[in-house]
């Protein structure tokens, strides 16, 4: 593995995907990445898109020993957009949670008329929980209190 971040031998993309185009009805998964953190904010930017199309982005996850696709993280949260520009979604400890690798999947639907899409994946914005386990600054009480 080249990069630290990601399986796809293609020397540390981080996730970040230039100039995909689906067409309508088009399912695609994407590399797996390495967790980095308890949460991630991902976005997805729409460049251009022709039809009545709209792009669903979900992430699957799986601990390095399993095979296969792995499982949705939390089926109740997805990027979906029909527009052009970013749209953000943050995904971690609900649903399943991520475990040690992510993916994300890409799916091109029809709303009324049959097209495609041109977007990109941006790279994933990682973080922890907030706790006092994970080497946070604990602040004395204000004075009086």
């Amino acid at each position: 593995m080249k990069g630290d971040s990601c399986d796809c031998r293609c020397r540390g993309c981080q996730g970040t995907l230039k100039g995909v185009q689906l067409f309508s009805g088009t399912r695609v998964l994407g590399p797996w990445m390495r967790r980095r953190g308890d949460y991630v904010r991902a976005t997805a930017d729409v460049t251009n898109k022709k039809g009545d199309v709209n792009l669903v982005v979900r992430m699957f996850t799986k601990n390095s020993e399993n095979r296969g696709d792995g499982i949705d993280v939390d089926s109740t949260r997805t990027i979906t957009t029909e527009i052009t520009g970013r749209k953000l979604q943050e995904w971690g400890t609900t649903g399943v949670g991520i475990r040690e690798l992510v993916r994300y999947e890409y799916e091109c639907n029809v709303v009324t008329t049959p097209g495609w899409v041109r977007f990109r994946m941006l790279g994933g914005c990682w973080f922890e929980a907030a706790g006092l386990g994970g080497g946070g600054v604990v602040l004395p009480p204000p004075e009086g209190e």
